[in-house]
């Protein structure tokens, strides 16, 4: 099969939907095991970075706050993140006259059976893998990690349901916006 594609007969057959992103690139799997980001900047800022180094500062803070809790994840090019030589995320990029729209997805705790049934990687891609490999952890760990190092960051978090009380309660005094998941 063509690389980006995926299994459109077992899509259908399992009911998955399939959705292009403006982003372009190829298929990303997404289920209740993924952990996903977008972050808009203003293009005047980034406009002279190439795109490997727009993928590398804009997942810095994924980095960043994974490292805190004791993983050794790195940025490879062009647009992934990988833990021991296994892909952890990928990333996609859109950009317009004034704005960049730089977004990923983690795996947390994905159904990996699923994905690697489904989607059909590059050739070159290594192995993907989750998070939870290597430790135990899920979404609000991260998240939480994410907001303690960027304190200043608007969020938009999605589904307040996800989250505890006592969980917003840490974060008082940042800038939280939650939205109802579609």
């Amino acid at each position: 099969e063509k690389y980006g594609w995926y299994d459109e007969r077992l899509a259908n057959e399992l009911g998955i939907r399939v959705y292009e992103r403006s982003t372009g690139g190829g298929v990303v799997y997404h289920d209740l095991g993924n952990l996903n980001w977008s972050v808009y900047a203003a293009l005047d800022k980034w406009s002279f970075l190439s795109p490997v180094r727009v993928f590398e500062e804009h997942s810095r803070f994924i980095v960043e706050a994974l490292s805190q809790l004791g993983y050794s994840v790195r940025f490879a090019p062009p647009n992934r993140l990988e833990l021991e030589g296994h892909k952890v995320s990928g990333m996609a990029a859109r950009s317009s006259v004034r704005a960049l729209l730089v977004h990923g997805t983690l795996l947390v705790n994905a159904d990996l059976r699923a994905l690697n049934e489904l989607c059909v990687p590059p050739p070159s891609s290594p192995k993907v893998e989750n998070l939870c490999r290597w430790r135990p952890t899920d979404h609000t760990e991260i998240v939480l990690s994410v907001l303690k190092r960027n304190p200043k960051k608007i969020w938009v978090i999605p589904s307040y349901d996800n989250f505890s009380p006592f969980v917003i309660e840490r974060f008082e005094g940042y800038d939280l916006r939650f939205i109802r998941n579609l």
